[in-house]
């Protein structure tokens, strides 16, 4: 029997400034289907400050954050040419993390 073909998971985040709009987040997720992704799962979460900082402990240190864990603690998140700059609004604003 041959393997089957492996599964590719991407983990979006979509951030404060785009989730405080639903509009902006329907047409978020119309946008990754019709771009030929599936989503299998979403929650709507609000972060706590050790959240973000575990989340984005690779950056400690780094000038920007304290910035963006306090940002993205700042209201709820949604985890589900770039999808950032049809959303975004500037670098730290910027409505996704992906991985």
């Amino acid at each position: 029997m041959p393997p089957r073909p492996l599964t590719q998971l991407t983990l979006a985040l979509l951030k404060p400034d785009l989730t405080a709009n639903s509009t902006k987040v329907n047409k978020v997720f119309s946008h990754i289907q019709q771009n030929d992704f599936n989503i299998v799962a979403h929650k709507t979460l609000l972060w706590s400050k050790d959240d973000a900082e575990a989340f984005y402990g690779e950056h400690r240190g780094k000038f920007f954050f304290e910035r963006l864990c306090g940002y993205m603690t700042s209201a709820r998140i949604n985890a589900p040419d770039s999808l950032r700059s049809l959303y975004g609004l500037t670098d730290t604003r910027n409505s996704f993390h992906g991985s």
